[in-house]
């Protein structure tokens, strides 16, 4: 049924955290930018409103989608209760992470800009939220910017609790992505005053 935003009662709110899908096209599945794309034109159609994390991307989806004044800019925050844990010590150790490293956040080319920068700290870069089946190239990656595939660590998603002790024992999160999205991992980051190093962008990703 076609959404009536005059005599229906119902409001119907979108929430956007990413243009990845209109950005980076070729480092998605295809079936994930399909998604994406038939989604916003179903916001475009019949949501109310379209909350988007930060003003930077209210500005970019306002150049993607014909939303008017519909889209609100509302941020996002870290995990409520998002801290240290007391055995963050033991989490890292099962982890196999050694005792200096930095976090790195981005994807594709934008990561060997982060592994070169650890490379010549003489630290060893984590990378976080990797997608299954992409440890491999990410590997590659790090290797080819200076980082010897024993000092990168590639892991994929975590629970709250392990990513709280890898980032929490990092020197510092490096974010290397200029693509528009909500950069959850350096807001934990910075939750637990952890030293954040991100490219000059109006909304820096991961």
């Amino acid at each position: 049924m076609r959404h009536d935003r005059t005599h229906d009662a119902h409001q119907i709110t979108v929430t956007l955290w990413d243009l990845c899908a209109w950005e980076m096209p070729d480092a998605l599945p295809k079936a994930r930018v399909s998604w994406q794309r038939a989604m916003l034109k179903r916001a475009v159609k019949h949501a109310d409103a379209v909350v988007v994390p930060s003003h930077a991307m209210a500005q970019e989806l306002g150049e993607i989608a014909k939303l008017g004044d519909r889209i609100r800019v509302i941020a996002g925050a870290a995990p409520d209760g998002f801290r240290m844990p007391s055995d963050a010590a033991a989490r890292r150790e099962a982890l196999q992470l050694p005792d200096r490293y930095v976090v790195i956040a981005g994807e594709g080319e934008s990561l060997a800009a982060g592994f070169r920068a650890a490379a010549r700290a003489g630290a060893e870069g984590v990378v976080l939220d990797a997608v299954e089946g992409t440890e491999p190239a990410l590997a590659d990656a790090a290797a080819a910017a200076g980082l010897s595939e024993q000092r990168a660590h590639i892991r994929g998603r975590l629970d709250d609790a392990d990513r709280a002790s890898v980032l929490g024992g990092a020197a510092a999160f490096v974010a290397t992505s200029e693509h528009t999205a909500w950069p959850w991992r350096a807001v934990e980051a910075m939750a637990l005053a952890i030293p954040v190093v991100a490219v000059d962008s109006g909304c820096t990703a991961m």
